[in-house]
């Protein structure tokens, strides 16, 4: 199914073994199998689970759960579940805000919001009341950056409220989040991009990061924004 030469199915096994064969060959079926969720995931646990079971020697099953999907309301409902996944980090003692997370929808909505909008579903929060939405997208990027900021402060103010046996987000975390509304500081800005900043080889404007690129015979990669605007840029590597 996965290998280079491998083919669709030809059918379905029944339980005495006996193949069943596809119209098409497989196709259809296999079109759908690739699409669910559900099979991706068990296709994902099982395999690695086989080859951790194999390399560490050990038996058994290697997630404490079996997964599972849940349909989720929009609106209240939606940014709710939003910011309990987004704090789970912190009630785990990982972290201790949610965006220093690397794998936090919070934090990729705040450093890149582009590509946030190709992956993640902005909640258009009209005001601090939560319960105020905007189902309407042309309000445009002004309407976006208040929606994040008011977004961030109601995460903080779930993760700050107190959780038997959970971690919570510190006071002067709180405080400096409400402080400045929810809005990124050019600090939590850097913060984001430190992987470019210790690992990359260019920081400046566009054109600074496009003429050393030019002088150095390399492959154009995009610069990527530290903070919003058009004035401060870095590229991680500058591959030849």
């Amino acid at each position: 199914m996965f290998g280079k030469d491998a083919d669709p199915p030809a059918g379905s096994v029944d339980s005495d073994g006996n193949l069943i064969p596809d119209d098409d060959g497989g196709v259809e079926r296999l079109r759908r199998r690739l699409g669910s969720i559900s099979c991706f995931i068990q296709e994902l646990k099982q395999t690695f689970s086989r080859w951790y079971n194999k390399k560490y020697e050990r038996k058994g099953y290697l997630w404490s759960d079996r997964f599972k999907g849940v349909i989720v309301d929009k609106d209240e409902t939606q940014l709710a579940c939003s910011a309990y996944i987004d704090l789970n980090p912190v009630r785990a003692g990982i972290v201790e805000r949610p965006e220093d997370y690397r794998w936090c929808s919070l934090g990729l909505r705040g450093r890149n919001p582009g590509r946030s909008k190709k992956l993640l579903t902005l909640l258009y929060i009209l005001d601090d009341k939560i319960g105020s939405f905007s189902r309407s997208e042309s309000s445009g990027q002004r309407i976006d950056k208040k929606s994040f900021y008011r977004y961030r402060k109601f995460v903080y103010l779930c993760g700050g409220l107190e959780k038997e046996g959970k971690a919570v987000i510190a006071p002067e975390l709180l405080d400096g989040v409400f402080r400045d509304h929810g809005r990124l500081g050019i600090g939590d800005m850097f913060r984001f991009r430190v992987r470019n900043i210790s690992e990359g080889l260019a920081i400046g404007c566009h054109s600074f990061i496009a003429d050393i690129q030019r002088s150095c015979n390399c492959k154009f990669i995009r610069p990527r924004a530290f903070i919003g605007g058009n004035y401060l840029y870095a590229t991680r590597v500058l591959r030849m």
